[in-house]
């Protein structure tokens, strides 16, 4: 079951049944504006179909939607910037060699690929940026979703995202990441 929910902006408050939706529907949110506490929730709690108003159609729309059906993940410019951004910032504080394990997991070219998941990109964004056919592609997404023991986009994003600082462990402070990308701007 897909479920597609708009949160406006005064309603945020609301994203506290992020967790009870997530459990029980693959959740497409659609936000007013570029929140970064809305998109965090949504991430920490494996949404990756996050569209913000004034950067979809509603073509990009469906497709937010196909894609939530099929465990695919497909973001917004804003939505996927942001999330960018920070696992830059997590990359650049993460213990190096094995302090990380899904990275020890995972080839050079893997990583470089799920990079270009967390960033939200299509295979035919990954295989132009990377300069691989799409078949490639394709075929390291296989390689790394079974290293990673994963199903979809969202879970592999999740997990590469959870490594690099989870709420669970006590190098992670969501507010402190947030202030710090706020303030690089």
């Amino acid at each position: 079951m897909v479920l597609l929910w708009h949160v406006g902006t005064a309603d945020y408050a609301d994203l506290a049944e992020m967790p009870r939706l997530a459990e029980q529907a693959k959740v497409v949110l659609v936000l007013d504006d570029a929140d970064q506490d809305a998109i965090f929730v949504a991430a920490q709690n494996n949404v990756f179909n996050i569209l913000v108003a004034g950067y979809y159609t509603h073509r990009e729309l469906g497709h937010g939607v196909s894609s939530a059906a099929e465990g695919l993940g497909h973001m917004s410019a804003p939505a996927s910037n942001l999330l960018s951004q920070l696992v830059r910032l997590m990359q650049r504080n993460a213990p190096d060699g094995d302090g990380n394990p899904v990275r020890s997991r995972l080839s050079r070219r893997e990583g470089e690929i799920m990079d270009c998941i967390s960033r939200g990109l299509s295979n035919a964004e990954i295989a132009a940026e990377l300069f691989l056919s799409q078949k490639t592609v394709k075929n390291h997404i296989n390689r790394l979703f079974a290293k990673l023991d994963v199903a979809h986009r969202g879970e592999a994003i999740a997990m590469w995202l959870g490594t690099m600082g989870s709420p669970q462990d006590p190098r992670f402070d969501l507010k402190r990441d947030l202030a710090l990308m706020t303030n690089r701007r």
